[in-house]
């Protein structure tokens, strides 16, 4: 099982962990500004390692290790939590002042140096705002073919990640 305090304490005791709650010393910006930078290295490291064992691992060894896990329960808890956030960015693209809020953002997040993850925010917040509210038979599509994935992966089925989608089903008439 997870961990039951949810993520806003494990952020709280990672804050405490690495100092950032205690300040002796009067000097929160530098020791902040450290911690940021150091975990900014530490997560450039990982990344890098991530990216070789992710380019190593094939269909079969990704599906023997998803049922060596045996973490059902969290992962069908994740994809409620996909549907869940999909619900609410699909509302929250529909308010303009979000869009403002974005771009008056843009050059901040590149002066500190996340103008990629600025962008990534803005093309997600223009795809889902295109939707017009109809993200929802999107968020339906994803969520349904990561929850056949999971079943099928616990039952042993290892041709579920190489097997094509489904193209989803229209309640429109053929005409």
């Amino acid at each position: 099982m997870g961990n039951e305090r949810g993520v806003e304490w494990q952020c709280l005791d990672n804050a405490s962990a690495t100092g950032l709650l205690e300040d002796p010393d009067g000097d929160d910006h530098h020791r902040i500004g450290g911690t940021i930078h150091a975990e900014l290295g530490r997560f450039d490291r990982r990344h890098e390692l991530l990216r070789l064992i992710f380019h190593s691992i094939d269909d079969a060894l990704y599906a023997a290790a998803y049922r060596a896990v045996d973490r059902a329960k969290d992962r069908e808890r994740q994809i409620d939590l996909i549907a869940l956030l999909g619900q609410a960015l699909d509302k929250l693209a529909q308010v303009r002042f979000v869009g403002m809020t974005l771009m008056l953002m843009r050059k901040p997040a590149q002066l500190a140096g996340l103008g990629e993850l600025q962008a990534f925010v803005e093309r997600g917040y223009a795809a889902f705002g295109a939707t017009r509210g109809g993200a929802g038979e999107f968020v339906s599509i994803v969520v349904a073919r990561e929850r056949a994935i999971a079943h099928a992966l616990f039952a042993g089925d290892d041709e579920a990640l190489r097997r094509p989608a489904e193209p989803p089903r229209s309640t429109e008439p053929n005409c």
